[in-house]
C-alpha cells in the first residue's frame, strides 16, 4: 500500500489518482483547503498532521471508516476541530510537540483508545480523569515535565515515563496490575519503593540515568522479568546481585556504572541471558564468568579496559554480535578466525590485528562510539 504526502507546494489534484493509499502525511498545510477527495482513499489506516493550521470545516474526514490511527505534531490541537469520537476504529493517537499544558477535556472520552502518545508537552501531573480511558494499554508521556500522578487506566500494560522530572518512584504506575513494560529512564529517581516490588507483572524495566541506591531482596518475587536496564546510574547500586535470582532475566543493561570484574560475579548464574551489556564499566578484562552462557546471541564489552580476548569465546556457539570496540585489545591474533560471528564491531586501531572468519562481517567507528545508523563495513 502506497503513502502519500499532501503539502502546500504540491497540488492536491495530483494525488486524486491514487488508490489503495494505507498512510496520508499533512504537513505544512492549510486544513481549511482539505478537500473532499480524501474520502475517496477508503483504504487509509493512518493520518500525520504536522505542523498545520486552519482547521477542518467539513465532516468529510469522518467518512475514512479504516482509520486507526491519527498522529498531531506541533499543531493548535483545539483549533484543529476534529471530533475524535467519531473515528469509530481509531485505536492509536498521537499528540507530539503541541505546548499542551494540560491533557485536552475530549481525550479523556476516548474510551475506545487503545494506544496514547502525548510525548514531549507541558503538563506537569496526569490527573485522575485519565482513568476513564477503559481500553487504553499503551501510555507514552516521555521528554515532559511530569512529577505527579493522580491517576492512570487501569488496563495499561506499557507505560513511557522517561525524561520527565519525577524526584520518586510513581506510586500511581504500582496500582497497574496488568502492567508488562514500564520506563523511567532519565528522572531524578533515587529509591525503588517496596510498593515496586509488588508488580508482579512487570517484564521490562528501563531506569537508565537515574540514581538508583539499592535494589532489595524482594525483586526475586518478580519473577515475570525479562529485560532490565540500570545504565548510567549516578550511584553504585548496592543489591544488584539480587537480580541473580530471576529466573526469566534474558536481557541486562549495566553500562556506565563503573562497575569492576568482582562486581559482576553474580552474572554467573544468569545463564538464560541472551543479551548483556556491560560497556564502559571499569571491569579491567573480559569476563569470564560469561564463557560457558549457551543462550547468549548479542554481547557489549566496549570501553571496559581489557586488553585480551579468551580462546574459549568460541565455545558460545549461539554469539553473534560482539562489540568490543573502544578497548586496547592485542590478540589473540587468531581468536575469532574459526567464529561464525554475524558481526564483530571494534576500534579501527584493533581491527588490523585480528584475521576473521570468512562470514564474519566487521564493522568499525573512527570516533570509539558505535552508531549502529553510521557504521561502516570494513572489508
Amino acid at each position: 500500500m502506497a503513502s502519500i504526502l499532501i503539502s502546500k507546494e504540491l497540488e492536491m489534484k495530483v494525488l486524486e489518482h491514487h488508490s489503495n493509499v494505507y498512510h496520508i502525511q499533512i504537513q505544512d498545510f492549510d486544513l481549511t483547503n482539505l478537500s473532499d477527495w480524501i474520502t475517496t482513499l477508503k483504504s487509509v489506516k493512518v493520518i500525520d498532521i504536522e505542523r498545520c493550521t486552519g482547521r477542518i470545516v467539513n465532516d468529510f474526514i469522518y467518512e475514512l471508516d479504516s482509520l486507526e490511527r491519527i498522529g498531531i505534531v506541533e499543531c493548535d490541537v483545539e483549533n484543529l476541530n476534529l471530533d475524535f469520537k467519531r473515528f469509530k476504529n481509531l485505536k492509536i493517537l498521537i499528540i507530539n510537540r503541541c505546548d499542551l499544558d494540560k491533557i485536552p477535556e475530549f481525550i479523556y472520552d476516548l474510551d475506545h483508545i487503545k494506544e496514547l502518545d502525548i510525548s514531549e508537552n507541558l503538563f506537569r501531573c496526569l490527573p485522575k480523569e485519565l482513568e476513564k480511558m477503559s481500553q487504553l494499554e499503551n501510555l507514552s508521556c516521555a521528554e515532559g515535565f511530569l512529577s505527579k500522578i493522580d491517576g492512570l487506566p487501569m488496563n495499561i500494560t506499557s507505560l513511557d515515563l522517561s525524561k520527565n522530572m519525577f524526584q520518586t518512584f510513581p506510586l500511581k504506575a504500582t496500582e497497574l496490575k496488568k502492567i508488562e513494560e514500564l520506563d523511567i529512564t532519565e528522572n531524578y529517581i533515587s529509591q525503588l519503593p517496596d510498593e515496586f516490588y509488588e508488580m508482579k507483572s512487570l517484564k521490562i524495566l528501563h531506569s537508565n540515568m537515574n540514581s538508583i541506591k539499592s535494589i532489595s531482596p524482594k525483586i526475586k518475587t518478580m519473577e515475570n522479568l525479562e529485560e532490565l536496564a540500570f545504565s548510567e546510574n549516578k550511584t553504585k547500586i548496592e543489591g544488584i546481585h539480587h537480580i541473580a535470582s530471576l529466573p526469566n532475566m534474558i536481557k541486562l543493561f549495566l553500562s556506565y556504572n563503573d562497575l569492576k570484574i568482582e562486581d559482576i560475579s553474580f552474572i554467573s548464574s544468569m545463564k538464560k541471558l541472551y543479551r548483556l551489556d556491560l560497556s564502559y564499566n571499569n571491569l579491567g578484562e573480559f569476563p569470564r564468568v560469561i564463557l560457558d552462557f549457551e543462550n547468549l546471541r548479542d554481547i557489549h564489552l566496549s570501553g571496559i579496559n581489557m586488553t585480551e580476548i579468551p580462546y574459549e569465546i568460541e565455545k558460545m556457539k549461539k554469539l553473534r554480535i560482539v562489540n568490543i570496540a573502544h578497548n586496547e585489545i592485542t590478540g589473540p591474533r587468531d581468536v575469532f578466525k574459526n567464529n561464525k560471528f554475524y558481526e564483530v564491531i571494534l576500534s579501527e586501531s584493533s581491527k588490523r590485528l585480528f584475521s576473521f572468519g570468512h562470514h564474519c562481517r566487521v564493522y568499525v567507528d573512527k570516533n570509539y562510539h558505535v552508531i549502529p545508523e553510521k557504521r561502516k563495513i570494513v572489508e
